[in-house]
Formats: C-alpha cells, sequence, structure tokens
C-alpha cells in the first residue's frame, strides 16, 4: 500500500485523530459514550505507522513529534474507554 507521506497528510491524520479523542471525552462528560467515537484515532495511529517503521523519516523532528503526538491521543482514548468500562461492572 503506498502512503502519501507529506506533512498536510501527517496533519491530516493527526487532526482526525484529535477529532476522534475530543468526541470520545465529550460523549463521557454528557453520559452518551460510545466506543465507536474512538475510532478515527485508532484509524490515525494505524496510518502514521510508517512514521516508526521508517528512520529517516523518524529522525526528522517533525515526523517524531507527529508520531509522539499520535500515541498520545491514543492513549488518552483510554481513560473513558477504562472509566466507561469500570461503570459497566
Amino acid at each position: 500500500m503506498s502512503v502519501n507521506q507529506s506533512k498536510t497528510m501527517v496533519l491530516s491524520w493527526l487532526l482526525l485523530s484529535v477529532t476522534g479523542v475530543v468526541a470520545c471525552w465529550a460523549g463521557l462528560f454528557h453520559g452518551q459514550f460510545e466506543t465507536i467515537y474512538g475510532l478515527p484515532s485508532v484509524v490515525s495511529a494505524a496510518m502514521l505507522m510508517w512514521i516508526r517503521q521508517q528512520p529517516d523519516f523518524y529522525t526528522q523532528p517533525f515526523y517524531r513529534l507527529s508520531w509522539q503526538i499520535s500515541m498520545i491521543l491514543l492513549w488518552l482514548l483510554l481513560i473513558p474507554g477504562c472509566y466507561h468500562l469500570a461503570t459497566q461492572l
């Protein structure tokens, strides 16, 4: 699969990831949490996986920071997910 490795495409995936995290947190705060809200963040992290796998890109500050932000956003999904799971038990 060919991946567009431009900075614009990376920023687009990060924006999609932010949207997923905001949707999850908003759903949690309004009592209408759905796990599907986190799907954009998961897809974005998967689509940015190539950054970590290619050392020539990962050594560049922009791409390394993008990868780290993507992983932070993915971890931020765990908080509402775990809270929702805990309330279901």
